[in-house]
Formats: C-alpha cells, structure tokens, sequence
C-alpha cells in the first residue's frame, strides 16, 4: 500500500519603497508518501474460528523546499525527514452460526525512526527523533438475514492521547503535552447493509 502527494505554488509580489519598485518570487514545493508491507499469515479451525497475523513495515519521507528571490537576495530553505517503523497485527473471527459472525482486531502503535534535515543557505541541522503512534482496536458483528440480505457492525478505536515523541533519547515532555490537550480518543461506529434482490447471484 502506497499513499505520496506532490504539491507546488508560485507567488509573485511587488513592493514599493523610497520611489523604487521590489520585484520578488517565491516557489514553495512539497512532496512526501507512505508506504506499508505487509507480511501474513492466516487459517481456521473446522470452518468455524477464523485468525490472521502480520507484521507491518512502513517507512515515510517528507521533502519541503522553499525559495525566494528579489533584486538584492536569495534565499534557499529545504528540509527532508525519512523513516522507518514497523507494527503487529493479529486478527480473530467466530462463526458460531451459519448468520451470526464476531471478529475482533488489534493493531499495535507503530514506532518511528525519522531521520529530519533542515538547510538554510549554506547552514544545515539533522534532526534524529522517534514517534510512537496510537493503537487500533476494532470488533465487527454480522448477521445474515435469510438468503438475501446482512447487516454489518464495525466499530473502532483509538487513543491519539498515547502518541509521544523522543528526540536525542529524551522524551519531547511540551509534544507530548501538547498532544494529550488537543488529541482525544477516537471512537468510530459504521453500519452496513447487503441485499440481493436478484436470487441465484452471490
């Protein structure tokens, strides 16, 4: 799985002083992604319990650039971040019946690794920090309804509250303040539907 963005912006400006016009321009770019591998495995017994297990390897990378121009100046501004993280994922389903099912889920918070470079000019700074990300809990119900319909519950969790950060191995005390401020648990409910109102069509 693979999400990435690409964005870039143009600005021109004039500005006037002491009976003298300024010209100037900015180009700001960014661009960054994500992506998940995911290595599984999954069985069952008699038909009737239902598991899966996978370990998630996802790394991320971040490019920003920012440059101005006028009639006297240049200024070039770029940071890059990159990372690594891994998570665990474990699955369970029952079937007790031929209408009912049950499944829970639980997806450990992932820890990144994140290499952060900031440049100005001709200075340069690294950053090396970690991010501990929040778990996913998840339970689903379902029920099917005769031979034509079923009704699915999907209901998930998670505690953005949890999430912390470190940097030089210290923790980020004002981050993680911040986040258990502003940051709540997340709490999301879906409901769902099928119907076949053709017979004979699976």
């Amino acid at each position: 799985l693979a999400i990435s963005y690409n964005r870039n912006r143009t600005y021109d400006s004039d500005m006037f002083l002491k009976d003298r016009t300024y010209n100037s321009t900015t180009n700001d770019h960014e661009e960054g992604g994500t992506d998940v591998v995911n290595f599984a495995y999954a069985g069952n017994i008699n038909n009737q319990f239902y598991f899966g297990v996978a370990v998630g390897i996802t790394d991320m990378r971040f490019e920003k650039s920012n440059i101005y121009k006028d009639d006297q100046y240049t200024d070039n501004f770029f940071s890059e971040a990159n990372g690594a993280g891994c998570n665990f994922n474990v699955g369970l389903l029952y079937q007790p019946t031929d209408f009912m099912r049950v499944g829970v889920g639980l997806q450990t918070p992932t820890l990144y690794n994140i290499d952060e470079t900031w440049s100005f000019n001709k200075t340069r700074d690294d950053y090396p920090y970690k991010i501990h990300t929040p778990m996913k809990f998840s339970a689903q119900l379902g029920f099917m309804v005769g031979d034509r319909a079923n009704i699915g519950l999907d209901y998930s969790m998670r505690n953005y509250t949890r999430m912390w950060g470190e940097f030089a191995n210290l923790k980020m005390r004002l981050l993680e303040e911040n986040i258990k401020e502003i940051c709540k648990t997340q709490h999301t409910l879906k409901v769902g539907a099928e119907v076949n109102i053709i017979g004979g069509l699976d």
